[in-house]
């Protein structure tokens, strides 16, 4: 009869069935157990013996798996009463409401013999008669309180003030047990957050850097979304800033301007520092904002510029622009330039107050066999460096061949031309002067200007008709002082020109054979006319 009712109750959801078994389960356990050999009685008042029905022991055990079964399918559901999973409270203001639905659900299948197919249908019992309890926990899980109160409706709604006891955060739990007499205990785990109903939006005006001395301006907008006004102290805190604290009135839903002026202590740590802004109500907090802001130092460089290549033996040019952050007070500071480790420049520059200084520097290298210099910059208060910059800078010839020619062979009489393109990587003009075989010649050019430059001479070689032989020619070009900048040495081999061939080879034969000619010629006619 118990499993009986327990199907009945398992296919219907009528609470009645299940009472009903619930007294035999009763009925069984204080009547018909028998102790002394740990098994039931066939009725109650069968005599106390070994000899019990295995049968009906076994039948009675599958109807407890049955209602232990029927226990354990039990199902809690907890809403908010908002669209959103994890809410957001207000505290002060806002309340949790949450509905919670305690029930018996099941999903079985029968065969419909209209399809021919096995359906799934779920039956489900509203328990209305239960304890539940609310336990609330910190994002650390450490229990903050715990609520308990009767299910006396199919649907059960908690309602619970949020107050300043919740400190702002997020992910607070909130952990719903529901128990009954005759069915097993449901859990659920829910989360919500507690705001204050501040809103920031980023920090205006705050720097990566701040540097020691300068004072900046930065503004924090604030928006109020709760329903009141409400008047706070807000502070900026931090190690090594000078702390400032304002009163504040807040006006619901309007975006409320925060500004603090902002500076470093003198003798602040350099490195990455907290600042917190705090908004509080006596000792409840509203709004912590934390930025973490690098602290520089009291003086800074920028446009650092510097000659990346330079022509062998002239001074490099360098620049940078030094800034005092200091409002009240002046700095000394000392550039220095290293060659390989080895000091090439130092000098002190003095800062006023405040002072923005470019300064220059003509730097002259040590090593000028190496094609590419290790350089390093480094700028410092006392034997503190605070600052280092490397680079690297190339060593170029001052003058570069970029093509010369001179032919190799030359018609007598005709002119050759030396031509040499060249370029002065120097940024002013360079006079030179060309010797050919050791004797100076004009060329196109009068100096060499920055840039490529393209220097043309020419020689005649020969006049003389019958001269077949090579010729030889050095050129040099020297500087202003003498220096030799080039010098090439160029072998030219004579050929007979066209007018040479016809001037002083065939007109020469040609003639007197044209003079014996025009004489036999006469000879022949005076000799016709005596005939």
């Amino acid at each position: 009869m118990m499993s009986a009712c327990l199907k009945f109750f398992e296919y219907t959801g009528n609470i009645t069935y299940y009472n009903r078994a619930w007294q035999l389960f009763n009925t069984f356990e204080n009547s018909f157990y028998d102790g002394a050999v740990n098994s039931y009685k066939s009725s109650i008042d069968s005599p106390v013996n070994d000899n019990k029905n295995l049968y009906a022991n076994l039948r009675l055990c599958e109807a407890y798996l049955t209602a232990f079964e029927i226990y354990s399918n039990t199902q809690l559901i907890s809403e908010y009463n908002v669209t959103s999973e994890i809410p957001d409270f207000l505290f002060n203001q806002d309340a949790l409401n949450i509905t919670s639905i305690y029930s018996y659900s099941k999903t079985d299948k029968y065969y419909n013999i209209t399809t021919g197919d096995y359906e799934s249908f779920t039956i489900e019992y509203q328990i209305d008669t239960a304890s539940i309890s609310y336990i609330f926990k910190n994002p650390e899980r450490v229990i903050l309180n715990t609520i308990s109160q009767q299910v006396t409706n199919s649907s059960t709604t908690f309602l619970y003030n949020i107050t300043d006891a919740f400190e702002i955060g997020q992910g607070y739990y909130l952990q719903i047990f529901v128990n009954s007499t005759n069915f097993g205990t449901s859990h659920v785990l829910k989360q919500f957050n507690v705001i204050s109903g501040l809103v920031a939006s980023p920090i205006l005006g705050l720097p990566a850097i701040l540097y020691q001395g300068p004072i900046l301006n930065i503004t924090i907008p604030i928006n109020n979304t709760r329903n009141q006004n409400v008047n706070l102290t807000v502070s900026m805190e931090g190690i090594n800033i000078i702390n400032d604290i304002q009163d504040i009135a807040f006006n619901t839903l309007v975006l409320t301007n925060v500004t603090f002026n902002i500076t470093t202590t003198f003798d602040a740590a350099i490195g990455p520092q907290n600042i917190i802004f705090i908004f509080k109500e006596n000792n409840i907090t509203y709004l912590e904002i934390i930025k973490i802001i690098d602290i520089g130092y009291s003086f800074d460089y920028t446009n650092f510029i510097y000659q990346n290549s330079i022509v062998n033996g002239v001074s490099a040019f360098a620049s940078l622009t030094l800034i005092n952050f200091l409002p009240n007070a002046t700095q000394t500071l000392n550039v220095s330039f290293y060659e390989d480790d080895v000091l090439i420049l130092r000098e002190e520059t003095h800062l006023n107050e405040r002072e923005i200084k470019t300064v220059y520097y003509d730097l002259d290298y040590l090593d000028t066999e190496t094609h590419l210099v290790n350089v390093i910059m480094n700028i410092s208060k006392g034997d503190t460096i605070f600052y280092s910059k490397q680079f690297n800078v190339e060593i170029i010839e001052k003058f570069e061949i970029l093509s010369v020619s001179f032919p190799e062979t030359i018609l007598q009489g005709s002119a050759a031309q030396f031509i040499l393109i060249i370029q002065n990587n120097h940024d002013v003009s360079e006079p030179f002067i060309l010797y050919v075989n050791g004797v100076p010649v004009e060329t196109n050019l009068n100096g060499l200007g920055a840039g490529i430059n393209r220097i043309v001479a020419e020689v005649i070689p020969s006049i003389n008709p019958y001269d077949f032989s090579k010729k030889s020619y050095i050129f040099e070009i020297k500087d202003s002082l003498d220096e030799p900048i080039v010098k090439y040495y160029f072998e030219v081999q004579m050929e007979l020109s066209s007018f040479n061939l016809v001037i002083f080879y065939v007109l020469p034969v040609l003639i007197p054979i044209c003079i014996i000619l025009i004489y036999k010629n006469k000879e022949i006619k005076n000799k016709m006319l005596r005939r």
